[in-house]
């Protein structure tokens, strides 16, 4: 068995925080093995000293109770039977770094972290991976917006990580967390606005239900302020990562595209013109339906809804898609056996974002944004990673009726097969959050320099500055 530290040798340089475990019975070993042996100091208790549990000493509470009041260790409760007792006495004793152990923490604190799928299986990134592979030392003012239930867990990983006194504070974004001890570390509350101010780094602490506030940090990100989304995951999974896409990077900086979605007003006259002209376009889904009334041909196509795979697969291994540069979220070559298929794949990260808004990636090597319309997902996104400078959707209604197969929301009336419709069925559109999405496109273009035009002819988009189609090419 190991020893714990001799009592005359006690370390802690004031800087990186340790843990002291005050109970010493089953609860205080479990909370020992949850936060890391090589972390705590050892336990203590106000009982007799003495002896060690699982490796630690067992220590008297009056011998550190200098160190502890200081705020240079984190007290942690580890008592089912007496937890009230020692929270009292903490509290008595002003020790301002502490927190309550509990059994359940162990099953339920990755509820906290973030979530990703892999290989079809649910995994988690702890908050020590994130902020690690973020390079959080290399920050000296961090702020954390949020006040989640495991905020003190998130304080001490900081604290071991870079030191307790870089956190400036924290916003609170929920009222009545299911705290018994409403425990801070010692750290302050502070406003919005007193966080922007005082802190070069904001860490996102928002899971669920996110407030404006994520919105406005993320809108400081992109003017230069850092941020650092700890829910996240998939920018932090090599997995995930198509860096063979980075060929397309500003692949056509500073010229002209169209998007074409599969609205109930685009023609087939409308894409002949765009053949004519040769003009760069995407297009998505079953637009191979109109194949047949024109010559026109996209040169970007791309799925990134797994359900769409079934009715498209035909198109995609015939000679048809081999002219076409083709785009499918990740995820469709574990659900479906597309290795014979000529495609890029890029991973899509899927989050429910409204009523905010959805990520907008500058990166698509690392992960694009799921917005609840391909248009959004794979043209916008790309066309922008792409460089275009003037980027126009047609075809693009944005006007949806309650039932998705319903005849009036596709360019045709066949636009699903009879095996599809069932599948359909229980589908519902999202106009509210495909709208957010592209307001995001339309607020993200405005702060990089290029500009998105809606050519669709009529429709429900407001979004964008509306154009005459036919005046592009007078």
């Amino acid at each position: 068995m190991r020893s714990g530290y001799p009592k005359k040798e006690f370390i802690n340089t004031g800087e990186l925080m340790k843990y002291v475990i005050f109970g010493a019975g089953e609860s205080g070993k479990r909370a020992l093995h949850f936060l890391g042996y090589w972390r705590t100091e050892c336990f203590i208790t106000t009982q007799k000293a003495g002896g060690c549990v699982d490796g630690k000493e067992v220590r008297s509470y009056s011998d550190l109770l200098a160190e502890m009041k200081k705020g240079s260790l984190i007290v942690v409760i580890a008592s089912d039977k007496y937890r009230l007792e020692m929270l009292a006495q903490i509290k008595k004793d002003e020790i301002p770094r502490f927190l309550v152990f509990r059994d359940r923490d162990l099953l339920d604190i990755r509820e906290s972290y973030a979530h990703y799928q892999l290989h079809m299986r649910d995994e988690w990134k702890s908050n020590a991976e994130i902020l690690t592979r973020s390079r959080i030392e290399d920050e000296q003012k961090i702020g954390i917006l949020g006040n989640g239930y495991y905020l003190p867990y998130l304080i001490a990983e900081l604290a071991f990580l870079v030191g307790i006194e870089r956190i400036t504070g924290y916003v609170e974004t929920q009222k009545d967390i299911a705290n018994e001890t409403g425990i801070t570390m010692g750290i302050r509350r502070m406003s919005y606005e007193e966080c922007m101010a005082e802190s070069g780094c904001i860490l996102i602490y928002e899971h669920k239900n996110r407030s404006g506030l994520v919105e406005r940090v993320l809108e400081e990100a992109e003017r230069g302020k850092k941020a650092i989304d700890l829910y996240q995951a998939d920018h932090y999974v090599p997995q995930f990562f198509h860096p063979e896409l980075a060929k397309y990077k500003g692949l056509h900086r500073g010229q002209r595209c169209f998007i074409i979605g599969n609205g109930p007003s685009l023609r087939a006259e409308d894409l002949e013109l765009l053949y004519e002209n040769q003009e760069i376009c995407f297009a998505f889904n079953k637009i191979f339906k109109l194949y047949p009334k024109t010559r026109w041909r996209p040169r970007y196509y791309g799925i990134s809804d797994a359900a769409v795979m079934p009715g498209s697969m035909e198109f995609l291994q015939s000679e048809k898609a081999e002219k076409t540069t083709v785009f499918l979220a990740d995820e469709f070559h574990r659900i479906y056996d597309n290795r014979g298929l000529n495609a890029e794949y890029f991973h899509m990260c899927v989050e429910d974002f409204y009523p905010n808004y959805p990520g907008f990636s500058d990166d698509i090597t690392k992960a694009v944004y799921f917005g609840y319309t391909v248009a959004y997902d794979i043209g916008l996104q790309f066309a922008a990673y792409m460089g275009f400078s003037e980027i126009y959707l047609l075809g693009v209604d944005n006007s949806f009726t309650e039932n998705l197969t319903d005849k009036d929301n596709h360019f045709t009336e066949d636009y699903f097969e009879e095996s599809e419709l069932e599948r359909y069925k229980s589908m519902k559109p999202h106009p509210k959050e495909i709208n957010r999405a592209y307001e995001k496109a339309a607020r993200y273009a405005k702060t990089h320099g290029f500009c998105i035009y809606n050519a669709t002819r009529g429709g429900c988009l407001e979004a964008f500055e509306r154009v005459d189609f036919d005046s592009l090419f007078s």
